[in-house]
């Protein structure tokens, strides 16, 4: 074995690392693509099976019956239903998102950042910024609904819904804090992975 690299400066060493980081992140393309197909088949098998219900034979299926009698006109619901309709509404959105679980899906995103270190930060901030958008929406719903008099039962419904964009929010806030705005090798976040240390890791 050849003797092991000596650095003189603290830059040479930070660039071998940041050399080191993006040969070892670079080999895991292949699970973020693969990751990402999985998502995709098991979307379009859940689209295609959903359909098949629905059409069934020529004329229209009981569960497509069923579901279209069960929504009603948002003008002839009250206001705390009309309320919790927008916050499933924007639920369904994250699950669209996601597609999947949380964790799985803000790792598939850190593999996808450490692997294009340039723009892996603002790939990060962009995906934050968008669970921002609705974290921000359905906060206003809650908010809405607990000025609602007699709403406390809906209240907690809304709750219940808001808790998978706090979720959200707060693991992005995790992950973000170990990035820095000025390194574009995002160096502590791929020491932080490797070693397991990011919460949705742990």
């Amino acid at each position: 074995m050849g003797r092991p690299r000596k650095y003189t400066t603290s830059s040479e060493k930070k660039a071998a690392q940041k050399l080191a980081d993006a040969r070892y992140y670079a080999k895991k393309r292949i699970t973020i693509l693969c990751n990402k197909q999985k998502r995709y088949q098991c979307k379009l098998e859940a689209q295609s099976s959903n359909n098949k219900v629905q059409s069934g034979s020529g004329r229209r299926s009981i569960v497509q019956q069923t579901s279209q009698s069960s929504r009603k006109p948002l003008r002839h619901l009250s206001l705390l239903e009309r309320e919790l309709e927008e916050m499933r509404v924007h639920q369904r959105t994250l699950d669209d998102f996601l597609c999947g679980p949380l964790a799985n899906y803000i790792d598939d995103l850190v593999l996808a950042a450490l692997a294009d270190t340039p723009r892996g930060f603002s790939l990060l901030q962009r995906a934050s910024d968008r669970i921002r958008v609705l974290h921000s929406e359905v906060r206003k719903c809650t908010e809405r609904i607990r000025r609602i008099e007699g709403g406390v039962e809906g209240w907690r419904t809304a709750q219940e819904l808001q808790s998978p964009f706090d979720d959200a929010v707060t693991m992005f806030e995790w992950v973000l804090n170990f990035c820095d705005d000025d390194d574009d090798s995002l160096h502590r976040l791929s020491v932080a992975h490797r070693r397991g240390k990011l919460p949705y890791q742990q």
